[in-house]
């Protein structure tokens, strides 16, 4: 339960540093509220479910992940000369996801006997 509200208040953190144009400490919490949640997830769905789990750890986090990679390569070096200011956009649209199934499964849990 602290692991999801630290992952929640992660987000929050970095949702005001990106705000604020502080791109270093918005990727900061961004692979906090990131590494949390695969924590959770890991504990609420690799005992019964791996298979699941392995999906949202691939769709929700590897993805967005990857393309924020790219994006810093193609920024800094230019080896794909392409417009990847969408990362951010996959970014900010797959994490608020990613705690939401968190939480609903934290809230399963905690209903089932």
């Amino acid at each position: 339960m602290i692991a999801t509200l630290l992952a929640l208040l992660s987000l929050l953190f970095a949702a005001v540093a990106y705000f604020r144009a502080r791109i270093k400490l918005c990727l900061l919490f961004l692979l906090a509220f990131y590494a949390l949640s695969l924590w959770v997830s890991y504990e609420l769905f690799c005992p019964d479910h791996r298979i699941i789990y392995y999906l949202f750890a691939g769709i929700f986090v590897m993805l967005p992940l990857s393309l924020l990679i790219a994006f810093a390569l193609d920024v800094r070096y230019g080896w794909f000369c392409l417009d990847m200011s969408y990362a951010w956009g996959v970014v900010w649209a797959f994490a608020p996801v990613l705690l939401g199934i968190d939480l609903v499964g934290m809230a399963l849990r905690l209903l089932a006997p």
